[in-house]
């Protein structure tokens, strides 16, 4: 049936669905994938520096889901996010490059 319905069918039903709706359709594998495509997206829009805002992100991500004491830094993000519904996915490292450098004095 999806594939003989017309796109604007289809546009249709994920708009009606909502981005709630369709996580719970799609398969964690499948979420993950689309993710991490959009965590390069808007490091890219955010940054000129993208080689560098990519892996900040990813080691923040391995240190979000890395144990931790109860009162360090990374717990108190992750209680953060948690409060906000939020969790390691939806933080995102977007270089400055506003910023004017500083030179060695």
């Amino acid at each position: 049936m999806w594939k003989a319905g017309k796109p604007e069918i289809k546009a249709r039903i994920f708009e009606y669905e909502g981005r709630s709706g369709l996580m719970k359709l799609l398969s964690p594998a499948l979420l993950a994938e689309l993710g991490d495509a959009l965590i390069g997206q808007e490091i890219h829009a955010a940054s000129t520096s993208t080689t560098l805002a990519v892996n900040l992100t990813r080691l923040l991500h391995a240190a979000l889901c890395g144990a931790n004491t109860a009162d360090g830094p990374i717990a108190k993000i992750n209680t953060k996010l948690k409060s906000s519904g939020r969790d390691r996915h939806d933080v995102l490292i977007a270089i400055n490059t506003r910023m004017k450098r500083k030179r060695p004095a």
